[in-house]
Formats: structure tokens, sequence, C-alpha cells
């Protein structure tokens, strides 16, 4: 069967082909998982016309069960999401779920960090670079409305008492993020400690894990030698660890797009090997880079829409 254009994966639809027409497939997860997004791509690659499954942020958008019967193929049904309240989204308004679920492809940002730094998600989300080699990547997927900030670990507790809502949003204003979900739910603010990775690193030719804010997103974290980070977390969000999804989003002559974001100066006389393999990879690609010190009040931000620039200081 020829399939149409569809950015579907071709072994989804090359598996499909191989299901008897009499056969049901029920499509399930949590909220905003995506499945009425797969589904409505599967429907495009059948070219299935006049109906498609409804999307939506708001999570529960999918009601009931649908149905459609795919030409030569079999039935497939869309269902509605299940509400997990270790996922960050069950406790977001509207307005804050449209910062942080993805309209767009996700462009990767990667941020050259020296241990000391720390990279907010908003105020959702902070991981700090307790340990490690200086020159360490740090790669971050999540929505490209979500505003990406970095500053120093010293200066992160009160930054975040005088930005969150602010500076660093979402989360907004408390009296316009009521969350939609209906589940008992604990406050997405203040940000807890969720855990602690020590953990050595693979080196600096794949990524060696991705630490995952369920609802949020991922970093991906690249380097050699040890490491100490620690993540943290609303109460209750559930943070783990995994085997890197994507082994090779940093900056090399593989990935010209991707962007570097350096926040020290590398030395020029005795620096490490890390920070040799940095200057090579910036050489091959675009980079920022970002030198401050500590009269530099609240480090540097920015967002995934806006790769170019707009840092503030």
């Amino acid at each position: 069967m020829k399939f149409h254009g569809t950015e579907i994966s071709g072994t989804i639809l090359k598996d499909l082909e191989n299901i008897a027409e009499d056969e049901q497939i029920f499509i399930m997860g949590t909220s905003n998982a995506g499945k009425s997004t797969l589904v409505n791509q599967i429907l495009k690659a059948y070219n299935v016309e006049g109906s498609e499954a409804t999307t939506s942020v708001v999570p529960g958008t999918t009601l009931s069960t649908t149905a459609w019967k795919l030409p030569d193929g079999p039935t497939i049904w869309d269902s509605p999401g299940v509400h997990n309240a270790y996922q960050i989204t069950s406790r977001l308004s509207h307005k804050e779920l449209e910062n942080v679920i993805p309209k767009h492809k996700i462009k990767p940002m990667v941020w050259s960090l020296r241990p000391g730094h720390t990279i907010f998600l908003g105020g959702l989300g902070r991981i700090d670079f307790v340990g490690g080699p200086p020159g360490t990547y740090f790669t971050v997927f999540v929505s490209s409305a979500l505003y990406i900030h970095v500053c120093k670990t010293y200066k992160a507790d009160d930054l975040y008492e005088r930005q969150v809502g602010k500076l660093l949003s979402p989360p907004f204003d408390e009296e316009v993020s009521q969350p939609l979900s209906t589940l008992n739910y604990t406050p997405i603010r203040p940000l807890y400690k969720a855990t602690t990775i020590k953990t050595e690193g693979k080196g600096y030719k794949q990524a060696t894990m991705d630490i995952v804010i369920s609802g949020l997103g991922w970093v991906s974290v690249t380097g050699k030698d040890r490491w100490h980070i620690d993540v943290h977390a609303p109460r209750g969000v559930d943070v783990s660890t995994r085997n890197p999804l994507l082994l090779f989003e940093t900056p090399s002559q593989r990935n010209p797009d991707v962007k570097l974001h350096r926040v020290f100066k590398p030395r020029r006389q005795g620096f490490s090997s890390a920070d040799a393999y940095s200057d090579e990879a910036a050489e091959e690609t675009s980079e920022h880079r970002i030198n401050y010190g500590d009269d530099s009040e609240d480090g540097f931000g920015i967002r995934g829409d806006n790769i170019e620039g707009n840092f503030r200081s």
C-alpha cells in the first residue's frame, strides 16, 4: 500500500500492514502523551478524509473512545487519556500548558557548564551541576515556549524566591494558575530536591543519560569523569534517569544546526580535555559565548523559539 505524506515512523506503518483487517487497535496512555496526534498521522497516512481526532493542550479533550476503519487495514481506536498525578501537566493551568506542551518541533539547546551552575526550566524544574569537569554538555529538550535560565548555583535559591512567576515562568501568578485537573494535587511551588545523581560520563561522542521531569521534558548529559547533579521539581512530580533517547544531539559536524551556549570563557592555558573538546565543537558549529562574573545578578536565559539570542543580564 502506498502511504501519503506523513511525519509518522515508517516502522509503525509497516506494523499496521501486518495486522489483519478484522483486528482492532486501541491507543492508550496518559493525558497529553500525543495519542490523538498519533491517530491523526495514521489517518493521514491512510488518506482517511473527513474525520480526525481532536487535539489540544488541555488534558481530557478526548472524552470518549472513537474508532476509524483503515482502508484494507484494522480498526483503530482513540481513547481518553489517563490522568497521572506524577506528571507536572496535571497540575498546570491552561495558560501554563500552552507554554509547556510543545506545538512545534523541539529545538535542543546545549549548555556547556562548569560545576557551580544551575539551569532553570522556567520555574518548574531546576538542575544543579554540583561536581564534574568543566565543559560538560547539558542538552535541554523542552517546549520552545519555555524560558531556560542559567545562573550560578549559590544565587539560585534567591533568584527563585524573587523571580518565580516572573522571569522564571511558568508558573504564572497564583491567581491565574488554577490547575485544570480535578485530581488532588500538590502545589507546583516551591521546588524541592527530587533526586541526586552521582555517576560517570561515557565521553563526548554520545550522551550518557537523560534526566526526565515527567510531563515537562528532559535534559541529556554528555561528558566524561564523575558527575554530581541535583534535580529539583515540584513535590510529587516524578524525576528519573534513563538511557539517552537521542544519543548525538550535541554540537558536532553531525549536527551543524545545534547551538552551543557556554556560560564560561575557556582557559587558554592549562585547560582540561573537556574544555578542549568544547573548543573543537565550537569551531565546528554556531556558538553563543556567554562570559559573566560575580557582578552578574541573575545570569542569562533563552527560549527555544528565540534561539539566536536575547540573553538577559
